[in-house]
């Protein structure tokens, strides 16, 4: 049998919802001089430009708050700081953010609507597969008009940012029971 890493992804052109619009983080710049007692990588002989070596350009961005920020529960941090969450970076990166959630297609095979939605987890691959993101959800955030789920935590797995996943899987939804070897755990029944 052969391995096949997306087994089990749902591989459609899903709609993704774009993230929150953040306030930008607030920026603090560190290079050597912020540290003048140790040794940073290339300062010395033959560099010539005082280069640091260390992050971009020799300054090294931290970003404070802005689309890390705690109080933002899809896709928030803590501690609400780090590189990826600065606004202007040298790089040009993209700041850490992501989707907030995401259409259900009922074009696929998905077996609309879903009994009970107390549980819902979302896993999803970043674009370009860099790694994989994680969303809560439940049933007083899904639209049944829209199928619209949005997640009200996670999406904090990665560093850079984008504005959708790729792949995914949905769990904690019996009626997506659909083979051999799932299961699905009811709560409240405390049936498996």
């Amino acid at each position: 049998m052969q391995y096949d890493p997306l087994s089990g992804w749902v591989e459609y052109n899903t709609v993704w919802s774009g993230p929150f619009n953040y306030p930008g983080a607030t920026d603090i710049i560190v290079d050597n001089s912020s540290y003048p007692d140790v040794e940073w990588p290339m300062v010395g002989p033959g560099t010539g430009n005082g280069w640091t070596g260390e992050g971009d350009w020799g300054l090294f961005y931290i970003g404070y708050g802005g689309p890390c920020n705690t109080s933002n529960v899809v896709g928030g941090v803590d501690p609400p700081f780090g590189y990826w969450c600065s606004s202007n970076a040298p790089r040009h990166i993209e700041r850490h953010e992501c989707a907030t959630g995401m259409i259900l297609p009922d074009n696929i095979g998905m077996n609309l609507p879903y009994h009970n939605m107390s549980e819902v987890i979302v896993h999803s691959w970043r674009p370009s597969h860099w790694y994989t993101f994680i969303w809560e959800s439940d049933k007083s955030h899904f639209d049944d008009k829209t199928n619209e789920l949005i997640f009200n935590k996670g999406g904090f797995q990665g560093g850079e940012g984008t504005l959708m996943g790729a792949e995914w899987y949905i769990e904690g939804l019996y009626e997506e029971i659909t083979m051999g070897m799932e299961w699905y755990y009811d709560k409240k029944t405390n049936y498996l």
